[in-house]
């Protein structure tokens, strides 16, 4: 067994400089109990001194913080596989069953305490229960343990919204009885008092201000960041295993990503599932393939709030039995199905809003372990002044003036400062209403080749060189398309910074057509680039709509986009493939289960990894359900090779 489990392992020989790197792994555990229970965070004391021998035989380096200090400031290189342990809670087991472990190897540890929970002893559910101050003194004497804050009281939920949904307390709070949300003076004066306490409190029993802060539940914003470091913390550890693997940088020790060992991992799936892609890994592990579900949070609304909740219901009763990993779901109203957004479903500075629906359903979802993106509009942005919208917009040539393009459709122009600060204004509130994993930008992100010639784009053109009056050359239109590519992504990298600042880890995905795969020429159709989105973005969209393209022949035109996706390193694994489940030219007929399976099945068989559908309809189970769960599922992976039923 072992022998297997070592050739399972990651070579060590790709590191960084001569002897050293900047890469370490850091694995969460939280209570060690000497047989299995109902805590699937726990891990038996026998599995954990198999892991710890495990990790010895590989070679790898246990990490102090001192050291991790000592590589941020230059002053030295962490050895190759360096890993750090942490231990969340300080449950008593850790005095008990892991320090003479420790002891015995010489390994170092960081130990997460929550002040307020070893003052009162309650709180953590953790086995025996809390240590005590003088439990945890002896735990700092060892020489081997450094006793890291897990905050003084932020380790519990708090309530969003009106509706009573509850999110860790690294979330603005909602206060049912004077009916409003915390603003960010309170929320910062919060923060900054709890963390404050806990430091002073450690200082006072210990004699050492603490120098780690572990977030509760992994959850925190920019601005908690910003408060963490007043309080003198220099290390600040989440639970995001997800980016780069879990591998922390000693660049960015403010955000530490950590592994936790949950579902009472054997030897074997150690190795492979937190261990595999260690620090020295030559590549990060592969991303899990994602399977969501695309949805029109307009269906679920109800001016009945008994409906709605009825709805809600439904919906998520449907999500448990399809089992996704992720749901782009709707975060603005678009029930005219014009496309043009003038109110949302949260509260926020810029567009009146319909019902705080958004977070509700988006936390319900959360709590069953689905990710989810907020999916908004990119430009078109109706604000309640009509002039102040008029004014804002994209604008094209008529008559050799401008005026503003498509009065069905109402987009801001990307290249105006004051629309970028309008919309930067509404991506950040929906970040502050919602606990959020990422953020799906629409479709409405291009400008054809007769766009832009708002008064900003204007002097863009101008700044290139080009007369905006006169009729662009070959080349020059060339140039006006790549700087227009730019400035979409632009936008959405602003919006981005601002949602980021209340949900630093929050994921960027970008919805593209599907000629920008396969035919260069569409970047002057759109201004969307896909080899620039794949750069600029954690997952594009493709929207793989055979009917709505038009398509004569769907199964080979779906080869041919994952082809193109393929041809470009790296592509597939941030290219999620979406399908249409109506016929929208057939006043939304459902595409009958068959077609649908031959078009994901193609998809699959062609090699992509990542699949999506749009929209679904609960009310008239469309998908239906029974059929798209073997596509859709996270609980069938990998799907078996599939044989169109309907090659057509």
């Amino acid at each position: 067994m072992l022998a297997l489990l070592l050739a399972a392992a990651p070579s060590t020989a790709t590191v960084v400089g001569s002897g050293g790197t900047d890469r370490f792994l850091t694995l969460c555990y939280h209570d060690v109990v000497s047989r299995r229970s109902g805590d699937l965070r726990a891990v038996e004391e026998a599995a954990f001194v198999e892991q710890i021998e495990f990790l010895r035989t590989q070679g790898a380096h246990f990490l102090t913080v001192d050291e991790l200090f000592a590589a941020r400031e230059g002053r030295a290189k962490l050895p190759p596989q360096s890993v750090l342990l942490t231990f969340d809670d300080g449950c008593k087991s850790f005095r008990r069953k892991v320090l003479p472990v420790l002891r015995l190897y010489r390994i170092p540890a960081v130990l997460a305490v929550v002040t307020a929970w070893s003052e009162e002893f309650t709180g953590a559910d953790c086995e025996g229960g809390v240590m005590g101050w003088d439990e945890i003194a002896e735990v700092a004497r060892s020489g081997l343990v450094e006793v890291a804050s897990h905050s003084h009281d932020l380790h519990h939920a708090v309530q969003i919204n009106p509706l009573g949904s509850t999110a860790a307390a690294a979330s603005r709070r909602y206060d049912p009885g004077a009916r409003r949300h915390e603003n960010e003076a309170e929320y910062r004066a919060r923060i900054a008092r709890d963390l404050g306490l806990s430091a002073r409190v450690l200082e006072a029993k210990l004699g050492r201000r603490p120098r780690v802060l572990v977030w509760p539940y992994g959850e925190y914003s920019a601005v908690a960041v910003e408060e963490a470091r007043r309080a003198g913390f220099g290390v600040l550890l989440t639970l995001r295993d997800d980016i780069d693997g879990g591998i922390g940088r000693v660049s960015d020790l403010e955000n530490v990503p950590r592994r936790m060992l949950e579902n009472y991992p054997n030897l074997e799936t150690f190795a492979r599932a937190y261990w595999a892609g260690g620090p020295a890994a030559r590549v990060p592990p592969d991303p899990e393939p994602q399977r969501a579900i695309h949805v029109d949070l307009d269906m679920l609304y109800d001016r009945d709030a008994g409906v709605m909740r009825r709805n809600v219901e439904r919906f998520l009763e449907r999500v448990a039995f399809l089992k996704p990993s992720a749901v782009y779901l709707q975060a603005f109203c678009d029930d005219a199905g014009t496309g043009n957004v003038s109110s949302v479903y949260f509260p926020n500075r810029v567009l009146p809003m319909k019902a705080e629906l958004f977070s509700f359903v988006a936390r319900e979802l959360q709590v069953q372990g689905v990710l989810v993106y907020a999916w908004m509009p990119t430009l078109s942005l109706v604000l309640p002044d009509a002039a102040e919208t008029k004014a804002l917009r994209v604008r094209q040539l008529h008559g050799g003036k401008p005026r503003p393009s498509r009065a069905d459709y109402q987009r801001l122009s990307p290249f105006s400062a004051e629309a970028r600060r309008k919309a930067a204004d509404l991506f950040e509130d929906l970040a502050i209403a919602a606990p959020i994993d990422g953020v799906l930008f629409q479709d409405d992100a291009y400008l054809d080749e007769d766009e832009d010639f708002h008064p900003a784009a204007q002097e863009a053109l101008k700044r290139l060189g080009i007369d905006p009056a006169k009729a662009l050359t070959h080349e020059q239109a060339r140039t006006w398309t790549a700087r227009k590519t730019a400035v979409l992504i632009e936008w959405t990298d602003a919006m981005m910074t601002a949602v980021r600042r209340h949900r630093p880890d929050a994921r960027a995905a970008r919805t593209l057509y599907a000629p920008t795969l396969i035919e260069p020429e569409s970047e002057q159709w759109f201004a969307q680039s896909y080899p620039a989105s794949l750069r600029a973005y954690d997952e594009v969209v493709v929207m793989a709509y055979p009917l709505m393209e038009k398509v004569a022949d769907p199964l080979p035109w779906l080869r041919r986009l994952v082809a193109a996706a393929r041809s470009q390193e790296g592509a597939l694994h941030k290219t999620v493939f979406k399908v249409q489940t109506v016929d929208w030219s057939k006043k939304e007929a459902c595409v009958p289960p068959d077609t649908l399976a031959g078009w994901l099945g193609t998809l699959l068989n062609a090699g992509a990894r990542h699949l999506a559908y749009y929209p679904d309809n609960l009310f008239e189970d469309c998908p239906r359900r029974a059929a798209i769960r073997e596509f859709i599922s996270t609980e069938r992976f990998p799907v078996a090779p599939y044989q169109a039923a309907n090659p057509k």
